[in-house]
């Protein structure tokens, strides 16, 4: 796929839910190959969900606690951190500032 598709896009499955939990619906991925402008339905091999649970929060807890394993076992760091959860608080209050103030904010 990664040698084929040239952009690609996770979206959630409604605008609504942008920015909350999206860890816990399940995404879609687009693509578009090339020259193509429009981006379409990518479907994920089923043999990556092989042996994950199929609802979407159980599903994300168990990759999650697996990359954190593997960590563990191999010394990499592969699953989010505490600090990548700070990163990313700061960037959601920074958009939450900038579209209650109409201006520019930084994280």
């Amino acid at each position: 796929m990664a040698d084929t598709v040239h952009d690609l896009a996770q979206r959630p499955p409604s605008a609504i839910l942008v920015g909350l939990l999206t860890q816990m619906v399940q995404l879609s991925l687009t693509g578009a190959r090339g020259e193509e402008k429009t981006f379409r339905p990518l479907e994920v091999p089923a043999t990556y969900r092989i042996g994950w649970p199929q609802d979407v929060e159980p599903g994300n807890v168990a990759r999650l606690y697996a990359r954190m394993a593997c960590d563990l076992r191999e010394g990499t760091r592969t699953a989010p951190s505490f600090e990548d959860a700070v990163i990313l608080h700061r960037i959601i209050d920074a958009i939450e500032r900038a579209a209650e103030s109409a201006c520019r904010a930084t994280p």
